[in-house]
């Protein structure tokens, strides 16, 4: 489900992307102490290299280490700090997806690079550890104004997902509905879609539901849904042969419910019945 179309990208206190810099904000305030001294060296080196790109060679080399080992080690060590204090999950376990996205293009010396995320960026000015002195000179001042609306939004969603993903998994453990705690197969599945939902509704953990892949594609494309009980409603076109090799029968239900989850349920469920009378 991608999101919809951003507002005007300068009204910061508006853009749906904005809650992406406070949380790193205070996941970087939260972990400053810890942060070794070259280790800040890379990250602020990171954010002031040309086009925030950085090849593993070069974080050693910023930090003064010889070879690509230890400078890329203390650099992962410090983006666990961060993605475990912001509750992110980085996608293949790679830690440093918390910091900026990997560009496989290689450079003069045939090096690819992490290239840092725009909200990471604008986080680390608005805390004052990168000062127009030490910004790149193409990239003085990070405003939301010089990203492009493509790339904010998929940042923004990336970095949603992988917060709301944790905190859904936090709270539930498993499978909402078979209790299956395989968590590398689970799937966070909006119940009102990111596109239909408010700022705050995207990171609402009772907004979501983690689910095994056959069940999110069924309740993502409403042929499934739940009641206010919990008991999943199953849309009359699905063939009985379907819903037996998929493991789905009437009796399935939510594992717990709270009072928050209601109003989210009523949408979907909503929805669900008028797709069922068309």
């Amino acid at each position: 489900m991608m999101p919809p179309d951003t507002k005007e990208i300068g009204e910061v206190e508006d853009d749906h992307a904005s809650w992406v810099v406070a949380a790193y904000k205070r996941a970087l305030s939260f972990i400053e102490v810890k942060i070794p001294v070259n280790v800040r060296k890379i990250l602020v080196g990171h954010c002031r290299a040309p086009g925030r790109r950085l090849s593993v060679l070069e974080m050693g080399q910023i930090a003064g280490y010889k070879g690509t080992r230890a400078g890329s080690l203390q650099y992962g060590l410090f983006a666990g700090m961060l993605s475990d204090s912001m509750k992110m999950e980085s996608p293949g376990g790679d830690k440093i997806s918390a910091i900026g996205e990997w560009d496989k293009t290689p450079d003069e010396r045939g090096h690819g690079g992490w290239v840092m995320y725009d909200e990471l960026a604008i986080a680390l000015e608005e805390l004052g550890w990168v000062t127009p002195e030490t910004a790149p000179k193409q990239e003085q001042d990070f405003s939301f104004a010089d990203l492009t609306t493509t790339r904010l939004a998929e940042t923004t969603l990336r970095v949603g997902q992988y917060i709301f993903r944790s905190e859904l998994l936090n709270y539930w453990g498993a499978c909402a509905v078979t209790g299956c705690d395989v968590s590398e197969i689970l799937i966070a599945s909006h119940i009102v879609p990111w596109s239909e939902s408010g700022d705050q509704e995207r990171l609402d953990v009772y907004n979501g539901l983690p689910l095994t892949p056959n069940l999110d594609r069924l309740f993502d494309r409403y042929l499934i849904s739940f009641d206010e009980s919990g008991l999943i409603q199953i849309a009359p076109s699905l063939p009985m042969a379907s819903l037996i090799a998929l493991g789905v029968h009437s009796q399935l239900k939510l594992i717990k419910l709270a009072p928050e989850h209601i109003p989210y349920l009523k949408r979907h469920l909503s929805h669900f019945r008028e797709l069922q009378k068309c």
